[in-house]
């Protein structure tokens, strides 16, 4: 994981458009070349803010479509944003606290193929890595400390 940080003399918003810029690049990335979703998978999206959209976006680029594509947020007007640029799925992750339940769910028990966590928050990947599909992937961008993360042993892909 990269972080390009300028400083511009134009004061903090500059950096942070940078800063989502270069997020929303590491997400659509992060869908079309790691996760590579097919026909009939299912594919999850924790965090729809703007680093979150451009990953559900680039699903509209690939050549094939997940079946299922879940979009988790606690703002409801981004779930909104994220069924009207098609997500089948959203959740509530604030009335839906149960994360692994709910994306079980969804799934029917499967599981999910791949995930891509934008929270940055080390006990909702671990959460992910508990309802991955066999050989699913997931992918966090933007985890504030990956030495929370050393002892997992799941038998899944985490890319950082």
């Amino acid at each position: 994981m990269c972080i390009s940080l300028w400083k511009y003399d134009r004061g903090w918003g500059q950096v942070y458009c940078n800063l989502t810029f270069k997020g929303t690049a590491d997400s659509f990335t992060a869908m079309l070349n790691v996760i590579k979703p097919s026909s009939g998978s299912s594919v999850a999206i924790i965090g729809t803010g703007v680093v979150g959209l451009a990953a559900l976006m680039a699903l509209k680029m690939s050549k094939t479509t997940p079946q299922t594509v879940i979009a988790v947020d606690i703002v409801p007007e981004r779930l909104e944003l994220a069924k009207s640029l098609g997500a089948s799925h959203t959740t509530n992750s604030r009335q839906t606290p149960d994360l692994q339940k709910s994306l079980m769910e969804i799934t029917k028990g499967e599981g999910v193929d791949g995930c891509i966590d934008l929270t940055g928050r080390p006990d909702v990947v671990k959460s992910l890595l508990k309802v991955i599909a066999k050989k699913g992937k997931v992918v966090t961008v933007g985890v504030s400390d990956v030495s929370s993360l050393r002892d997992l042993s799941y038998g899944t892909e985490l890319i950082v």
